[in-house]
């Protein structure tokens, strides 16, 4: 497959850090590529920009998650003004800087950039625009929206009940840990010949170490060990399930919950590659879930008014993307989650 370029435009949100925030373009320039003349309440009305803005999971750098790109071009497909726009900010945690950060670090970073979007003039925003973070892989710790949620405390136990190398040292990386006092666990890289058996060439501190491998769960998981299988009922409570009782409305936990929410099938964690089901996963199944959920949780869609939320233009080319897959399928005899084309 050949390189494609993604449009867009990049800021510095944090001067102090130098840390980028990319603005998604529309490949089409804003143009309505079906020519329809349709229009929304949203394309008419004077409320400010929204924001859809994406956190990478660990190690994500800017524009390398495809999907994201396909999310920018349907909501951005309003010839009269597309009420949405997808941002992602770099984190200092991102690209394989993880080992030296940490998830509070990430969320004041997160803060940071959402004050920028909100207060920069040529974004269109306001104090008032919507927010709503879309987070994937471990990104999904910040997310409201999550895609692809994954432990890295069982990843990391799955290589120690294979592997006896690592085994013996994630044994020794405790050891260090328990060893070293807690006031100097965020200031202390362990040894890279261990480490590198778990992150490769990333470098980690005992902090981050511990908040990913966490020891201590299930009955008392780190700051990382947010999705494991075996977190309990009342662990769980103090997570995503607070949110959803603290919340207003809900907002961040009905991501969870959403009816659009679900398995995405035959899709790779990142949602690339070129086999239909592929492709099927990547322009249809999960835009149609964020779209969903855009419209109804966020714009307050109500039954048979769909586009409210993001625009009926950006339905319109989800639509016709679509049928286009549909065409193909039907003159290729493939099936919708077939992996081999």
């Amino acid at each position: 497959m050949a390189a494609v370029g993604v449009p867009g435009t990049i800021y510095v949100y944090e001067p102090k850090r130098t840390l980028p925030l990319f603005v998604y373009n529309s490949a089409r320039g804003g143009t309505n590529d079906d020519n329809s003349n349709t229009t929304t309440s949203n394309d008419n009305d004077s409320s400010p920009q929204n924001i859809l803005l994406f956190v990478g999971g660990m190690w994500d750098a800017l524009a390398t998650t495809p999907y994201v790109a396909t999310l920018a071009d349907y909501l951005s497909s309003s010839s009269n003004g597309s009420k949405w726009t997808v941002v992602h900010p770099l984190l200092s945690s991102s690209a394989r800087q993880f080992g030296i950060s940490s998830l509070d670090e990430d969320v004041a970073e997160i803060s940071t950039a959402i004050d920028f979007v909100r207060s920069t003039p040529s974004l269109g925003t306001s104090s008032a625009s919507r927010v709503v973070l879309m987070g994937h892989s471990t990104g999904c710790q910040d997310g409201a929206i999550i895609q692809a949620p994954v432990s890295d405390r069982e990843s990391m136990l799955h290589a120690i009940a294979t592997r006896a190398a690592c085994r013996a040292a994630a044994d020794e990386c405790n050891r260090i840990a328990a060893t070293t006092p807690p006031d100097a666990h965020a200031t202390t890289l362990l040894p890279y010949h261990l480490t590198r058996l778990f992150v490769s060439s990333v470098p980690m501190l005992i902090s981050r170490w511990l908040s990913l491998m966490s020891p201590s769960s299930p009955e008392q998981p780190g700051d990382d060990d947010k999705f494991s299988s075996d977190l309990g009922a009342d662990v769980l409570a103090h997570t995503f399930g607070h949110v959803v009782a603290s919340s207003p409305r809900g907002v961040a936990g009905r991501a969870e919950i959403h009816p659009a929410s679900g398995i995405v099938g035959s899709a790779k964690h990142n949602l690339a590659g070129e086999a239909f089901a592929e492709r099927w996963a990547r322009l249809v199944d999960l835009p149609e879930r964020v779209l969903t959920y855009l419209d109804e949780v966020v714009g307050g869609r109500q039954t048979n008014d769909a586009g409210r939320g993001v625009g009926q233009e950006a339905w319109a080319r989800w639509r016709r993307q679509k049928e286009a897959l549909e065409q193909e399928r039907e003159q290729n005899k493939v099936g919708k989650y077939q992996t081999d084309d």
